[in-house]
């Protein structure tokens, strides 16, 4: 867990999902429910907003 982590946590949120995950096809979830990547994205890449980390890149079309 990173301290951006620690901070999502700390607002108590239903569902918190970093898409920092690196390969499989469940999106694990810091608090609530696990999600499910569909159709094949591309997981553990630089993500835009958490510099340095790995996150999901997500399509406009993508659902939660």
């Amino acid at each position: 867990m990173t301290t951006y982590d620690d901070i999502v946590l700390s607002h108590g949120p239903v569902l918190y999902l970093p898409l920092d995950d690196t390969s499989g096809t469940t999106a694990v979830a810091l608090a609530g429910s696990n999600g499910t990547y569909v159709g094949s994205p591309t997981l553990g890449v630089d993500g835009p907003e958490r510099i340095g980390s790995e996150a999901a890149p997500l399509s406009p079309s993508a659902t939660p």
